[in-house]
């Protein structure tokens, strides 16, 4: 038969099979096709190829239909299984192995990938038969090797990035190799569409098939006749290749790894599993591949990836955990034959290995834990399956086993899980050790339970195994011996290696799931005798302790009784102080000191709970204690008589002075750490702990002194101030006395340097001629710094003369010095400033404390007592006031020629702003004037300030002195501000809101003067500079002209809103204290003539209408001085100090003499009345002679009181109409609204400016026609705030019930606002606000002055607890309910009348609301819920109430109290009812007879 009839014949018969593949089993194939071509004349060429075109059809159908049904995949693999026997029956079959390759069986291999991953594999079995059966190995080499290695570099990336290097044995050329040349066009368009899976799994299909050929095949004579031996050689080329790749790929994407470790490196390690080496024969020259080299190969790729991210370190481990799944270390130790003589590559002697196996155990991804504990177990040929802890001994006695006494039901539980689970109780005396593979055995068993989250598996073996562990570690036999090889010569080395394999289980245990697990293995770390293991402890890592041990020190988990009773510490904290102390006394003095500086690092880092900072701060503390047993606050000498290596005291040339420096500044980041959390004795804690680790590691003398400023200006003053509980440790630590022959004592060399710093100080080179006010900021900051330690050091009086001397000498020509550099003076008064506030702060500290030692029993502070050498604060004054009073005189002289650029206008003109404030956005406003300018303007307030600061010093306790040059400077310069011209450009107007800057501390001196030494001085300097005051208020033409130059200054439109706002701050602090000279007076007991009052009204209304108007819009700066303006104001016109008896009213005294007249003959007619009302109407010419002749008429006439409080009551109302009060009221709370921050000083400020006592007893201010008035819609808006703002309801509360307790007449009016009160619950603590009551001068000051009830330690008990608003109110009816008993005069009478009658309206409002509300009246209600919660406080108040049942609501009561009792409540509610029945039986005993017993029938 011809070709052409054998070809047409195979494509006919051909469709015929490829419908009868499908009827047919795949197995029935093969012997189908044997009948045809036995029964038939055609070859298997022809119908092999009609086959494979059939085939292609089939693909390309599949293709185009994109999905892959079950018959044609049926198909397809019944044709592929037909071509495959074809290939075996065709003797020479290279080509039609090509057509396959390239026709079938790539584009079969694209499609199943794509579609169907087993038909895949078949085809790919089914191929490989027919190569291995035929030996078809170089057709593959030829062909599809390199086109999936070229597809690999195409997708890899590795063809396109670089050229393989051939000068390596270990490169492969195999890219460079051409593809036979019919097909190479077609195979090079494919490879590039290759995916990078099919391409890897396709090549270790094909060195699988290869290795099975060379491994079933033994190389013979005859077999390398047929040509069977070039499977070896094909095998080892594929292997050096696909080793090349996997290295590439390893250290590539995800995906790449992936494929590798997924395809590769299965069937590469099963390669060398079988062999050890392979030889490969590279351009001309044999090559050997080693496992071992491999092996090396892959672990350094390892490294590489687990040095890098949690991805990367998973593949490394699922690497390894391939290594050692086929070389076990059982088989890597017996397989150490190696044909070339070199020795086995063991990783286990790899120590990073291990380190990265530790890492992996405490990782934070669960998939990495179970991978190192896999590769673990089979490093320590411990099979998960053959895992037996029976090995961990259990010694059973005799008989029945014996239950532990003396064990809670939850040990008992715990020791029953423990023999379920093979877990032994060993005594103590155990006979023989565990050997290594049973301590292994322990960890693991730990290990795996603390993955768990139940705590039963870990109460069961951990207190029991980690004891075996502690116990048998000290053996030589321990378990690290197992896998150290040696490697640990010595005991240390092999302690450190056991902690760090125990530190994993705690590590594991501190960060669990489980909190109780959690605080389970804490109090076992803890437990541990850590003084049995003596110098071993310090084997512990530093990297758990720096590390897992403070994060779990971190976990309030840990410190449930932290903070209880005012005790801030727990049972963690001290055992871990106790820890760490016996850790670090076996550091010598430099490893301790680089351990305490890592341990104080830790507070940068990371973020502390309250509980944890005080948890490092203890650390420190017993850290740094050196030689001293930790125990609690106190050190105890060393019982056992241990020396250590260095000596407690510092010699100075021996202390690392870096180490020092450093060690201050990371303790001061702890302290400023704790700031943050404002308990003012929790702070003292942190900062005691704080103190004594710097004491015990840091010698004060041997610190740059800049250092030790700044580290003790961090301290909170009020525990180094007088009185302080750290003064004297912080003094002890500053004048200890080290004796070094180089120096002398400490105390000599601190105080020397201490004393040279104002020389330095002031001579000390600027870098610029100019400055500015970040500069005079910065010297102030560092002598105020400077003055504190320097009065923490002087312990005599003649340690002050150097500073005295220097004072005297450097002030004496302080002008002289201003000609040389302008920065010199302006240190100069810098240093006096600073040093003048430390002293009157000591000297304020002091008169508060007198003489007074602190105990436990004030604010919880510890036991302090003040040294009896330290300098009386008189006698640093007495030193101090001759050298001062030396120099003001030239002090004035330059303060007057400095104040000059207020008043010159020659350097005025316009000059180019420095970069610093051209277009700054944001921060601080800043002066809009030159470098120059602004230097002149710094230098001339800081003279003026200096001037009234000193004035005011030496008038203080020498009130003798007249400070006629001061005061009169002050004065003059004063009128000069105010009398100052209108600007006319920006920098005039900065010079002038200069000036007034410089006013204010001026005007404060001059104020707090006031006394009647400086009378004279005063009236003479108002009548030579504003003579036409003269017999008119003094004060009136003052401030109006104050008033008039400010307001027109601001009216300028040259300033920046930022300055404007600047300028009005200054403004009201001025005004305050213009507002505080009758103040003064009237305290320094003042006599004034008559004629002589301070202000008019009108001049008072025009400054309270200017207030208010300006009260929405004021600044953060501006809210206080402004709120006690307004209260100043208030107490104004209260206090009657406002109008003077002047010559207009010298026509009416004969008049006021004949009304006398009359009232002495009759004043109970109608003459006596008519003559009342014209006094009252013509009280426009005097409140203080109104008062006067009211007080004398109710004296010597007995008029009608309740006439006169009517008519006092109407006169202040006219005084005050409804309208300004209502003014004043919106303002303060649109103020009040705009605030960001609730701060204590501007609220106390805001209640008791606005809610003024004066303003508070009207009763038209709470009421207008049945309508609230103005302070009651206050009082409103206030409480319904303070519902989201605790301290603001806890302040009204406070403010409110004073006032209430005064007027119990406007009680009335606020029944609906005592139930809320009453009610009220909030947080329960305020840290904030204690910080500030602390911390804040003017939210102390400014709580003082509210009109708070009466008792003292229950408002300092509760003011700061949720329990205040309805204590207060609880403590405000108990107060009027004595007052209802009281008997007086006519006033006291309405007075009780009317807190009897508000106590009976709050009681039946509250019996009414727990009978009526829909949530008081509800039975079914849960324990500790919100309507539980208020139901116990409604009949807490109504008990209280109790004494105001009167026979007039008896019967109400009576009512609401049987609805009440009717109904179910919980015994916590219940209580109080029966309590409040029986106070109302016990008042009214005739109640039980008709009512209770007749229900009790």
């Amino acid at each position: 038969m011809s070709a052409t009839d054998d070809n047409s014949m195979a494509a006919a018969l051909s469709s015929t099979l490829s419908n009868s593949f499908r009827q047919v089993p795949l197995s029935a194939i093969p012997p189908m096709l044997d009948c045809i071509l036995t029964s038939t004349s055609l070859s298997p060429s022809s119908l092999f190829f009609s086959l494979l075109d059939d085939l292609s059809n089939v693909i390309q159908s599949a293709y185009s239909d994109g999905k892959l049904d079950s018959h044609p995949r049926t198909n397809i693999a019944a044709m592929v299984g037909a071509l495959c026997h074809l290939l075996t029956k065709w003797k020479s079959n290279r080509e039609g192995m090509l057509s396959f390759l390239s026709k079938g069986f790539i584009p079969l291999m694209k499609m199943g990938h794509e579609f169907d991953r087993e038909l895949l594999n078949q085809i790919a079995d089914s191929f490989f038969d027919v190569v291995q059966n035929t030996n078809a190995w170089e057709p593959l080499e030829g062909t599809l090797v390199p086109f999936f290695l070229r597809s690999i570099g195409v997708s890899a990336g590795i063809i396109q990035n670089e050229e393989l290097d051939g000068t390596r044995w270990y490169r492969s050329s195999v890219f460079q190799v051409s593809i036979m040349d019919t097909y190479e066009d077609y195979m090079h368009s494919l490879s590039g569409s290759f995916p990078l899976p099919l391409s890897c799994h396709v090549l270790s299909l094909i060195l699988d098939a290869g290795l099975q050929t060379f491994q079933a095949a033994p190389v013979t004579d005859s077999v390398l006749e047929i040509g069977c031996c070039y499977a070896e050689k094909f095998t080892a080329d594929l292997l050096w290749n696909l080793c090349n790749v996997t290295e590439r790929l390893l250290l590539q994407s995800l995906e790449n790894r992936s494929c590798t470790i997924g395809f590769l490196l299965p069937v590469i390690f099963k390669a060398f599993f079988s062999h050890s080496s392979f030889n490969i024969s590279f351009h001309g020259q044999t090559h050997i591949l080693t496992r071992n080299c491999f092996f090396m190969r892959m672990w350094t790729c390892c490294r590489k990836l687990f040095s890098l991210g949690s991805l990367e370190r998973r593949d490394a481990y699922s690497t390894l955990s391939l290594y050692l799944s086929y070389f076990s270390c059982a088989e890597t130790s017996e397989k150490t034959d190696m044909s070339d003589g070199e020795e086995e590559f063991d990783v286990r002697s790899e120590k990073e290995l291990w380190n990265e196996i530790k890492r992996g155990l405490v990782d934070e991804d669960g998939l990495v834990r179970k991978q190192s504990l896999h590769i673990l177990k089979k490093l320590l040929c411990i099979s998960s399956g053959s895992q037996s802890h029976s090995g961990i001994s259990e010694k059973k006695s005799q008989g029945k086993h014996s239950v532990p006494h003396g064990v809670t039901k939850r040990e008992l539980w715990a020791y029953n899980e423990a023999k379920s689970l093979g877990v032994g109780r060993l005594c103590n005396t155990v006979d023989s050790g565990l050997n290594s593979q049973q301590q292994w055995d322990a960890f693991l068993l730990l290990f795996e339970m603390l993955e768990e989250y139940g705590t039963h598996l870990v109460e069961a073996a951990w207190n029991h195994q980690i004891t075996l562990l502690l116990q048998f570690s000290v053996s030589h036999d321990n378990f690290v011996s197992a896998i150290s090889r040696g490697v640990h010569q010595n005991q240390s080395d092999a302690w450190d290696e056991v902690f760090s394999w125990l530190s994993i289980l705690w590590m594991r245990g501190f960060c669990h799931d489980n909190p109780q697990v959690r605080c389970m293995i804490m109090q076992s770390f803890l437990g541990i005798e850590w003084r049995k293991y003596g110098s071993s402890v310090k084997s512990v890592p530093q990297s758990f302790i720096l590390g897992p041990l403070m994060e779990a020190l971190n976990d309030p988990v840990h410190h449930n009784d932290f903070g209880v009773k005012g005790v801030y510490s727990s049972e963690t904290i001290e055992g871990a102080a106790l820890f760490l102390h016996q850790y670090s006394s076996y550091l010598d003095a430099r490893e301790r000191i680089i351990f305490v500086n890592s341990l104080a690092s830790l507070a940068k880092r990371k973020s502390f709970s309250r509980a944890g900072l005080m948890g490092l701060a203890e650390c420190i503390a017993a850290s740094a204690s050196g030689l001293c047993k930790y125990n609690g606050n106190k050190a105890k000498s060393c019982e056992d008589g241990r020396l250590d290596k260095v000596q407690h005291e510092y010699a100075l040339e021996d202390f690392p002075y870096d180490d020092g420096t450093e060690l201050l500044d990371v303790f001061r980041y702890v302290l400023e750490s704790s700031k943050q959390h404002f308990n003012p004795n929790y702070r003292f804690r942190v900062c005691e702990k704080v103190v004594e680790a710097a004491a015990s590691l840091v010698p004060a003398s041997d610190i740059p002194l800049e250092i030790l400023l700044h580290f003790i200006s961090t301290l909170p003053r009020e525990v180094t101030d007088y009185g302080g509980a750290l003064r004297v440790r912080v003094q002890n630590w500053l004048l200890k006395n080290h004796y070094t022959p180089h120096y002398g004592g400490i105390q000599t060399k601190l105080l020397e340097s201490v004393n040279k710093f104002p020389e330095r100080f002031i001579i000390h080179p600027h870098q610029v001629q100019n400055f500015d006010d970040e500069d005079l900021d910065a010297w102030e900051l560092e002598v105020r710094r400077w003055a504190r330690v320097l009065f923490l050091l002087i312990k005599e009086e003649h340690e002050l003369l150097p500073l005295v001397t220097f004072l005297q000498n450097h002030g004496t020509n302080i002008c002289e010095q201003n000609n040389h550099s302008e920065w010199i003076p302006v240190k100069f008064l810098t240093l006096i400033l600073g040093l003048i506030q430390e002293i009157q702060e000591m000297q304020s500290r002091r008169h508060k404390c007198d003489v007074k030692i602190q105990t436990k029993s004030d604010i919880g502070l510890l036991e302090t007592e003040e040294q009896s050498s330290d300098t009386e604060a008189s006698n640093i004054y007495r030193m101090f006031t001759d050298p001062l009073l030396i120099i003001l005189e030239g002090l004035v002289s330059f303060a007057n020629s400095s104040c000059s650029i207020f008043s010159s206008s020659s350097d005025m003109e316009y000059k180019v702003l420095p970069r610093s404030v051209r277009g700054k956005l944001g921060g601080p406003s800043q002066r809009r004037l030159s470098n120059s300018l602004t230097t002149a303007v710094l230098q001339a307030t800081i003279s003026v300030k200096a001037v009234a600061c000193i004035h005011s010093w030496c008038a203080q306790p020498r009130s003798g002195i007249l400070l006629n040059s001061a005061f009169t400077f002050l004065w003059r310069f004063f009128y000069s501000t105010i009398a100052s011209p209108t600007c006319n450009s920006e920098t005039e107007a900065e010079i002038c809101l200069a000036a007034y800057e410089a006013l204010a501390p001026a005007l404060k001196a001059l104020v707090s003067a006031f006394s009647p030494q400086t009378l004279g001085l005063f009236r003479e300097n108002c009548k030579s500079l504003l003579p036409s005051i003269s017999g008119e208020s003094w004060l009136d033409s003052l401030v109006l002209s104050f008033l008039q130059n400010i307001n027109d200054l601001l009216a300028v439109g040259f300033m920046a809103r930022s300055r404007r706002a600047v300028l009005l701050n200054w403004k009201w602090v001025c005004l305050e204290s213009l507002l505080l000279i009758p103040y003064y007076a009237l305290e320094n007991k003042l006599q004034v003539e008559c004629g002589s009052f301070f202000f008019s009204d009108a001049t008072v209304r025009l400054i309270f209408t200017d207030i208010v108007e300006s009260l929405e819009n004021a600044g953060e700066g501006s809210v206080l001085p402004m709120l006690r303006s307004i209260r100043l104001v208030l107490e104004l016109f209260a206090s009657g100090r406002l109008y003077s008896v002047d010559s207009r009213c010298a026509s009416l005294d004969s008049q006021w003499f004949m009304c006398d007249a009359w009232l002495e003959i009759d004043c109970s007619g109608a003459i006596a009345t008519l003559f009342w009302n014209i006094k009252i109407e013509i009280f426009i010419f005097g409140l203080s002679f109104l008062h006067f002749y009211a007080c004398k008429a109710v004296y010597l006439h007995g008029l009608n009181s309740s006439r006169l409080n009517t008519q006092l009551d109407y006169y202040g109302t006219w005084l005050f109409s409804t309208e300004m009060i209502w003014h004043l009221v919106c303002s303060s709370w649109i103020l009040h609204a705009s605030c960001n921050k609730r701060r204590v000083a501007h609220i106390a400020a805001l209640l008791s400016a606005v809610l003024h006592p004066s303003l508070f007893n009207d009763g038209e201010m709470h009421d207008t026609d049945n309508e609230p008035g103005p302070l009651k819609w206050l009082v409103e808006k206030l409480l319904e705030e303070g519902t989201k703002s605790p301290r603001t309801i806890r302040l009204a509360a406070l403010h409110l019930t004073g006032l209430w307790l005064s007027n119990p007449r406007t009680i009335k009016y606020y029944i609906k606002e005592l139930k809320l009160l009453t009610l009220y619950g909030s947080v329960a603590f305020d840290e904030d606000f204690e910080a500030e009551l602390t911390e804040n001068h003017d939210a102390r000051t400014e709580v003082t002055l509210l009109a708070k009830i009466p008792d003292s330690e229950l408002t300092e008990a509760f003011i700061n607890t949720e329990l205040y608003a309805r204590v207060s109110v609880a403590n405000l009816f108990y107060k009027l309910a004595n007052l209802t008993g009281r008997v007086g005069s006519s006033i006291a009478n309405k007075d009780c009348q009317a807190a009897l009658e508000s106590g009976k309206l709050f009681l039946l409002e509250l019996l009414d609301f727990v009978v009526t509300d829909k949530d008081l009246a509800k039975e079914l209600y849960k324990k500790y819920s919100a309507i539980h919660r208020r139901k116990i406080r409604a009949w807490q108040m109504i008990c209280v109430l109790s004494q105001f049942v009167d026979d007039d609501i008896v019967g109400e009561v009576q009512h609401c109290l049987a609805i009440a009792l009717y109904r179910n409540n919980l015994p916590s509610v219940r209580q109080y009812l029966e309590t409040f029945s029986i106070n109302i039986y016990l008042k009214f005993p005739s109640l039980v007879m008709h009512f209770l017993l007749q229900h009790l029938k």
